[in-house]
C-alpha cells in the first residue's frame, strides 16, 4: 500500500507477517466504514439529484521514492497543523500534501520501531505523535527522539491494532487485551483478551470488536454493558 491522492471532478467520458491477518481484519472493518462514509458523501454531490454525468478521479500516488518509508502503510492521523503522519512496516513518516518524508529512526531501536502498526497524536499542549510496534508496544515522538512512556508490561509487549483518544484518555486494542490511558498517566485494562479495534467513550468506557468478530461496549471497569 502507498499514499494515495484522489481528486474528483466531473468527466465527460517476519514479525510483520504475524500481525497481518490481524491487520486485514482491521482493514475490513475500515473500509465497512468507508463504504458507509462515502455513500453518505455521494448522496450530497450533484449526482444525487439528477446529475448523471460519471464522475472520474486523477489519482497520485507516492511510494519508496517518493519519500515512504515502507510499501505498506499501516496507520494515518491527521495532525493540528494539517502534517498527516503515517506508519509502515518500515518506520514513522509524515506527509504534508506534497512530499512525504521518513522520520529517523536510531540505530538502537531499529527492531523496536521498524514494524509499526498505528499513529495517532496526543490532544493538548505537548501534541506527542504516539506509535505501536508489532511485538513493542507504544512509544512516542517529541519532533526530536523516540521515548518509550510508561504503560503495563502485559502492553509492552504487545502488538497494538488500534488507538483513539476522548476526554484526554487514550484508548488501545491489541492482541493483548484492551487498554486506557488516564489524563493523569495511570493505565487500566479494559478487556484481557485479544481486542482488534476500540473506541473510547467519555465515560471511560468504550465500544471494542473482540475476538470472534463480537461488538460489546465495555464500561469503566471493563465489565460488559
Amino acid at each position: 500500500m502507498c499514499l494515495i491522492q484522489h481528486h474528483r471532478h466531473a468527466s465527460h467520458g517476519s514479525h510483520a507477517g504475524a500481525v497481518i491477518p490481524h491487520l486485514q481484519r482491521l482493514w475490513r472493518t475500515f473500509t465497512a466504514r468507508f463504504v458507509v462514509l462515502f455513500s453518505l458523501v455521494l448522496a450530497s454531490t450533484p449526482a444525487a439529484s439528477g446529475f448523471e454525468r460519471p464522475l472520474a478521479f486523477d489519482v497520485r500516488t507516492w511510494g519508496a521514492r517518493e519519500g515512504v518509508p515502507q510499501s505498506t502503510v499501516t496507520g494515518l492521523a491527521r495532525g493540528r497543523d494539517g502534517m498527516v503522519w503515517f506508519t509502515t512496516f518500515g518506520g514513522l513518516g509524515r506527509f504534508d500534501g506534497q512530499r512525504a518524508e521518513p522520520v529517523e529512526i536510531p540505530p538502537d531501536l531499529i527492531i523496536e520501531l521498524s514494524s509499526l502498526t498505528g499513529v495517532t497524536e496526543e490532544p493538548g499542549p505537548s501534541g506527542r505523535i504516539w506509535i505501536s510496534s508489532v511485538e513493542h508496544g507504544l512509544w512516542t515522538w517529541d519532533g526530536k527522539e523516540f521515548a518509550r512512556p510508561e504503560q503495563p508490561d502485559l502492553l509492552g509487549t504487545a502488538t497494538p491494532y488500534h488507538m483513539n483518544w476522548n476526554e484526554g484518555r487514550l484508548f488501545v486494542a491489541s492482541n493483548k487485551g484492551g487498554f486506557v490511558r488516564q489524563p493523569d498517566g495511570r493505565w487500566d485494562v479494559l478487556h484481557d483478551g485479544t481486542v482488534f479495534d476500540i473506541d473510547g467513550m467519555p465515560d471511560g468506557g468504550a465500544w471494542a470488536c473482540l475476538k470472534g468478530d463480537l461488538l460489546v461496549r465495555l464500561a469503566p471497569d471493563g465489565q460488559e454493558v
